[in-house]
This record gives C-alpha cells, sequence and structure tokens, in this order.
C-alpha cells in the first residue's frame, strides 16, 4: 500500500495481539495494539483510525463488557469508522445488539478464527465503507481531517492542544465549563457545536486563534491547582 490504512487491534491477549497484528502487517496495513478499556478510550477519544478490530471481553471481572463499552464510544466519536469484533465472547444478545446498535460490520469467533477468512473479512469491511463513504460524504468535507492520526511507529504524546481538550472534557461539567467561558468574557452557548466535546474543542480553537491560551490557564489553574496547565498551554 502506498499509504498504508491505520488498524487499531484493542485486544489483551498476547498471542491474539501478536497473531492479528502480523496477519495485517503482512497485508501492508500500520498496525496499533492496545490491551485494555482506558488505553483504547483515549486512543478513541484522541486519534483517528481507518479500521478497529475489538475484543469485546477485556476484563472478565469487568460489570459490562469493555468491549461493548469501547463500540459505544466508538459509534459516538467515531461514527463512520468501520470495526470487526474479533472475540471469544460469543452471547448472542451482544453480539446482536452490536451489529443493531453500533453498526459493527462482522464478528469472528476466536474458536472460528482462520486468516484467509480474517484479511478477506478485513477488506470487505473496508470495501463497502468506502463505496456508503461516497455515497453519503459527496460534497461534505471530511471531519476527520483536523484529528491526530498515529504514526507508523505507534501512537505519540498527544499534542497539547488535544490533552487540553481532554481535562477539559474529562475534569469539568458543562456547568463548570460555561463557567470558565464566562470569566474568558465568551458566551458559552455561542460556541458552535452540541454538547461539552465539541464546544471544548470550539473553545480551544477560538483562544488559541487569538493567542489567549494563558488566559485560559490563569483561570483553569484557579479551578482545578491539580493540573498542570502551563504544559499545555
Amino acid at each position: 500500500m502506498a499509504n498504508p490504512l491505520t488498524v487499531l487491534v484493542i485486544e489483551d491477549d498476547e498471542q491474539w495481539q501478536s497473531v492479528l497484528k502480523e496477519t495485517l502487517e503482512d497485508e501492508g496495513y500500520n498496525v496499533i495494539t492496545l490491551a485494555d478499556y482506558r488505553q483504547g478510550r483515549q486512543a478513541l477519544n484522541n486519534y483517528v483510525f481507518d479500521f478497529v478490530i475489538l475484543d469485546l471481553e477485556l476484563d472478565a471481572s469487568a460489570p459490562m463488557l469493555d468491549g461493548e463499552r469501547l463500540l459505544r464510544q466508538l459509534y459516538q466519536r467515531r461514527p463512520d469508522t468501520p470495526c470487526v469484533i474479533v472475540s471469544g465472547q460469543g452471547d448472542v444478545n451482544v453480539v446482536r445488539n452490536a451489529f443493531k446498535e453500533y453498526r459493527v460490520a462482522d464478528f469472528i469467533p476466536k474458536d472460528q478464527f482462520d486468516i484467509p477468512n480474517f484479511v478477506q473479512t478485513v477488506q470487505d469491511a473496508l470495501s463497502q465503507h468506502r463505496v456508503d463513504k461516497r455515497q453519503s460524504s459527496v460534497g461534505r468535507p471530511d471531519a476527520r481531517a483536523d484529528l491526530v492520526r498515529p504514526s507508523k511507529t505507534g501512537i505519540p504524546a498527544p499534542k497539547p492542544q488535544v490533552q487540553l481538550h481532554q481535562v477539559l472534557v474529562e475534569r469539568f461539567n458543562e456547568g463548570e465549563l460555561g463557567t470558565l467561558c464566562f470569566q474568558l468574557g465568551i458566551d458559552y452557548e455561542v460556541l458552535r457545536g452540541e454538547g461539552k466535546a465539541e464546544k471544548a474543542r470550539e473553545l480551544i480553537k477560538y483562544l488559541l486563534n487569538r493567542q489567549r491560551l494563558p488566559e485560559l490557564a490563569q483561570i483553569g489553574q484557579q479551578m482545578r491547582p491539580d493540573i498542570l496547565w502551563e504544559e499545555m498551554t
């Protein structure tokens, strides 16, 4: 592949990680492997991938399947990213729900896994995704263009603005974010986007373009003194 597609594999078993990674790399893909829910959630929040391979049962002790939680995260944040489940967890209701709610491209049980079928499944899912994307995005800008892509050597350290966005989303509720905007002289409701994540991103862009991020750091330091604001602004 001239410009290899980047595939995120979220799988906690090291042997399965190796099988999936080596198989995909042999086909020319750039592969990032992660092992748990926390890493997967952070990656899906901060980066854009061309394809996701997901194990449903990342932590058997969790009250809800971590893989299903990540599917929800993927669908909410990157609904146009195709995903194939490769999992030993074959609960019919869980799998049916994954197809119905999260538009999963396919499910491969681990006890039925074979490499040629897996490779073909990925290729078919990507081909269908390209067709769907052409049909749905004619004349529309690529919403993922400004997102960070992982490098071939792995997931890089997030850019300061990416870290700042993560802090605003995870450490502030919507009311506190509105208070922060008020102290900056910005109308929170006027910021473009729906929901805290989109408005936080627009706030950062607005302040960055006007070289006002230090003001955000000063007010943020008063509200959350445990955060290293200077490193992000």
